[in-house]
């Protein structure tokens, strides 16, 4: 994939280019690579950017229920919550894998809890992530709000 080239390009000449480091992962996830997408995941998981870590702890969260490490991905789906706590992806994400073990009262009231917590502000790094910013001005600049909100 021609992107994934360019997108490796940047990580030689900065291996802090968290952005690159994240679409690099995200590729290499999509592909069902994830081996290859963890180590570029980890370098954009320290982005200062909370909505780069955030999505680079959910992708990691990702690959390690896939391969059925489910305390990993618990781990890595509470990590992102503590890191930008107005998205809905991560908690969803982190109920699933607590109902799969087993612990349904826990996943419910985990999302219970996360949503009266946040009060109807919700703004996913993820809606922002997928979108075109040509024509979805809106959940961007509700990211950038998200900045402001206590």
């Amino acid at each position: 994939m021609e992107a994934a080239g360019h997108f490796e390009d940047a990580l030689a000449s900065d291996r802090e280019c968290t952005d690159a480091a994240l679409h690099l992962g995200r590729i290499k996830l999509v592909e069902g690579r994830d081996a290859d997408a963890e180590r570029p995941l980890r370098i954009a998981a320290a982005s200062e950017d909370a909505p780069v870590r955030y999505l680079a702890l959910l992708f990691l969260g990702t690959i390690a229920e896939r391969q059925a490490r489910f305390e990993d991905a618990e781990a890595q789906y509470r990590a992102a919550m503590t890191h930008f706590r107005w998205g809905q992806s991560a908690p969803l994400a982190l109920s699933h894998v607590l109902m799969r073990i087993g612990r349904e009262p826990e996943a419910r009231a985990l999302l219970v809890e996360h949503f009266e917590g946040v009060r109807g502000r919700t703004i996913d790094p993820l809606w922002t992530y997928l979108s075109d910013p040509a024509t979805d001005l809106g959940p961007a600049l509700d990211l950038l709000r998200a900045g402001t909100w206590r």
